[in-house]
């Protein structure tokens, strides 16, 4: 692989790759939930306008994890149900996946269960440090890889570079940084800008692989949140106990990492249930 020696920008290979394109009712819903003052009706709209997106997310809602004795029958039911939150994590993690799944075979299938992951992770401990944010920290943690789509389509070896996702962290960073000058955090965060999506999610992605904070004082500071959960996404892929991942961003109490670790598999088993 040849090393470039200026940094690469998005708005430099536009015109020699395929752009991943954000489906307008992903943007949509994004927006409403980061904005904070959409009803639910307008939340319910969106996610009916698209009819797959919709019979995706009602056998979602009426699968046993739920356990509601009646069935569900229409997006604005469910969502008064399960409230807004709950609809736009399960509509916005199917429509994401579209994203990885549909063009990179495998490579992309890895790429987005580490992304699935990363999102739920981020969502519980976001739920115990800055619970406002929650939304916006599970949608990072599903886009937060977005940059290697591209990457993988500026040079098919990418995937070498990589090895198939194995290679993770400062290392893979310090690869790619050699190869194109840039890393798949800025690209995706430029990514993110292009489909104007809100600054916050733009700022989580670019930056999850920036020198973290003091560890004396992160675990009260968002900025490591997401960094922490990709970490521990990746652990539990190595197939390392989670209950031992030493980090400021998981609490010490056994009881809480109990908790953090049981509302992860529930959630992932309620995303896989599409």
């Amino acid at each position: 692989m040849i090393a470039h020696t200026n940094p690469l920008l998005l708005k430099d290979i536009v015109a020699g790759i395929r752009l991943p394109a954000c489906p307008l009712v992903f943007i949509q819903l994004t927006r409403a939930i980061q904005e904070g003052d959409q009803p639910s009706s307008e939340v319910a709209n969106t996610i009916s306008m698209d009819p797959a997106l919709t019979a995706h997310v009602l056998r979602v809602a009426n699968s046993a994890m739920y356990g509601h004795p009646r069935r569900i029958h229409s997006i604005s039911e469910a969502t008064l149900r399960l409230g807004c939150s709950e609809i736009y994590f399960i509509a916005t993690a199917l429509k994401a996946r579209d994203l990885f799944t549909t063009s990179l075979g495998k490579f992309g299938q890895t790429l987005w269960e580490h992304s699935l992951k990363t999102g739920v992770l981020a969502r519980g401990l976001c739920r115990r440090r800055n619970g406002m944010l929650t939304d916006a920290f599970f949608t990072a943690g599903i886009l937060h890889d977005l940059g290697k789509l591209i990457l993988q389509q500026v040079t098919p070896s990418y995937m070498l570079l990589c090895e198939d996702g194995a290679v993770s962290g400062s290392e893979l960073v310090a690869r790619e940084t050699a190869a194109f000058g840039t890393h798949h955090a800025a690209l995706g965060g430029e990514l993110l800008d292009h489909w104007g999506l809100p600054e916050t999610l733009v700022k989580l992605v670019a930056e999850h692989h920036d020198p973290q904070p003091d560890p004396n004082t992160s675990r009260n500071n968002s900025h490591g949140l997401l960094a922490a959960a990709n970490e521990m996404a990746h652990t539990i892929e190595s197939g390392a106990p989670l209950m031992e991942r030493k980090t400021t961003m998981i609490t010490a109490d056994a009881n809480e990492r109990h908790m953090l670790i049981a509302e992860f598999q529930r959630q992932m088993q309620i995303l896989r249930a599409s």
